[in-house]
């Protein structure tokens, strides 16, 4: 069933109704929010669809990926010394209940950089271009 009703028994949706979840946009497609585990990253943000579904529409990603990274740029404006981004499906989810993806920095020092350099299928984007 795909619909965009809080359900309890959705983890993505526990954590935000009980505000667990740092949201830093919604409208009626997406929420963003800063993720509970940074994974030792300056910034990092989670796009999730309303909509309790694990694929899209095309039409729907390219919307929820462009409004992550509009949201991303402005993050990444306090770190001018970071130049590239990441945006990345999640495939490793542990919450199978809504499609979702990850705008992080890919930082050598991070302790996932192995994993989203050699096992996570990314494409990178300039924020702050030197």
């Amino acid at each position: 069933m795909q619909d965009n009703a809080i359900t309890n028994d959705c983890t993505f949706c526990a954590n935000k109704a009980a505000g667990r979840e740092t949201i830093i946009y919604e409208d009626d497609k997406v929420w963003v929010a800063r993720p509970q585990d940074m994974k030792q990253h300056k910034e990092r943000i989670v796009v999730v669809s309303q909509m309790h579904a694990k694929e899209l529409t095309d039409e729907m990603k390219t919307y929820a990926c462009q409004k992550g990274l509009e949201i991303a740029r402005l993050a990444y404006s306090r770190f001018p010394e970071i130049e590239k981004i990441a945006i990345m499906e999640d495939s490793k989810s542990r919450f199978p209940n809504h499609w979702h993806c990850i705008i992080s920095d890919i930082d050598p020092a991070a302790p996932d950089y192995k994993q989203i350099i050699e096992e996570t299928e990314y494409t990178e984007f300039y924020v702050n271009k030197k």
